[in-house]
């Protein structure tokens, strides 16, 4: 799945990829602020505050998942979205999936639908299981990888989005 998401992720979105380091991107961005300075060009920076995002990730974006009205008032309460929200959420599910769009082929997007389902976890704290609903599963090694195809999905729509908006070419 690494070596899929390689071949789709933008240059500097790095954490994932072999050798990458999340300090990457960092030192990339001060370099084009930099160089943006000294050519005298106006600079707009979007930040996504991705702290817990992890845990907000909405499965069914990654993969196709069951899409049954169950499963979206699941989605619904969880994220606390409101009745009108329920048509753009079915649009946005209704799509390719994230590992469709990358190209994934069914054996491997059917990996990750069943990853992501019937999920659970305990902590030393709290001993008693705990059903995860949304997100990737805490501490399992696809984590990152789930969750950059997702993410990546949203950077192309903002991206999309922002050149309708500016007219860039």
């Amino acid at each position: 799945m690494v070596e899929l998401y390689t071949t789709v992720a933008p240059s500097l979105h790095v954490s994932v990829k072999a050798g990458g380091n999340v300090t990457h991107a960092s030192h990339a961005l001060r370099g084009y602020l930099n160089a943006s300075q000294k050519l005298k060009r106006s600079t707009a920076i979007l930040y996504f505050d991705i702290k817990s995002a992890y845990y907000r990730v909405i499965r069914q974006l990654a993969s196709n998942l069951t899409t049954c009205d169950a499963d979206i008032a699941r989605v619904m309460q969880h994220f606390e979205l409101e009745p009108e929200e329920m048509h753009h959420l079915l649009h946005e599910i209704k799509q390719k999936s994230a590992l469709q769009h990358a190209g994934a082929d069914v054996h491997d997007e059917l990996l990750i639908e069943e990853l992501l389902q019937h999920t659970w976890f305990t902590t030393c704290a709290k001993r008693t299981m705990t059903e995860s609903l949304a997100g990737t599963r805490p501490g399992d090694g696809m984590a990152d990888v789930v969750f950059s195809f997702v993410f990546q999905r949203l950077l192309s729509k903002v991206h999309e989005d922002l050149q309708d908006l500016l007219s860039w070419a």
